[in-house]
């Protein structure tokens, strides 16, 4: 339970290793610590699983989703909003859970001293370039030109892979129409035939 700078009373769940950095989390939101439950989780069960993997209807999140989280937080900060706080604001506005709680973690990670190329490895979420490139924009101060770069790769890199499956998708069609013609002369038509001439003695 946290109060903030105009008085009003907010609840939520922070990730922390103590008391301490909880209240330094909440100090950076300018909020002021009121009261704290400590909640400790064990184990991994079948509801966290389910709700991990299947969350918003889908088993994970899909390149679409994260060429689209990037281009929206390039064009948040490049209008001059911080990075933590854009983080929070997509979160809240994200229509799947997975995507929302990826854009949380990130912002966590932030709060807590890590760097955005460090939260993105860690995340495994995205393709190792926009790693690189989120390393560079950082380094560079010029955070937001590289994330709509890295929208840009992960854009034509799900256009290749799909213009790459449409290709295929003929081929492997006739390979599977060819082999269930196969199993089928093997598996019925072919003894039937036998059993018809072994009847003519042919």
């Amino acid at each position: 339970i946290a109060q903030t700078l105009a008085g009003t009373v907010q609840r939520g769940k922070i990730n922390g290793d103590s008391r301490l950095d909880v209240q330094r989390i909440l100090t950076q939101r300018d909020c002021r610590l009121v009261g704290i439950e400590e909640v400790r989780k064990n184990g991994f069960g079948l509801r966290d699983w389910f709700t991990a993997n299947f969350a918003g209807g889908v088993l994970s999140i899909r390149a679409v989703d994260i060429e689209l989280m990037l281009q929206q937080l390039a064009v948040m900060l490049s209008s001059g909003l911080a990075l933590a706080p854009s983080l929070r604001e997509l979160s809240e506005h994200c229509p799947k859970r997975k995507l929302q709680l990826l854009c949380t973690q990130l912002a966590e990670a932030i709060e807590q001293g890590s760097t955005f190329a460090d939260a993105i490895e860690e995340s495994k979420s995205f393709p190792p370039i926009v790693g690189h490139l989120a390393k560079v924009g950082e380094e560079s101060g010029d955070l937001s030109v590289t994330l709509s770069r890295a929208a840009q790769f992960v854009e034509k890199r799900r256009r290749a892979k799909g213009s790459l499956l449409s290709t295929l998708a003929y081929p492997v069609f006739v390979a599977i129409a060819a082999g269930s013609v196969a199993i089928y002369l093997i598996g019925w038509g072919i003894p039937k035939l036998a059993t018809f001439l072994d009847a003519m003695g042919r």
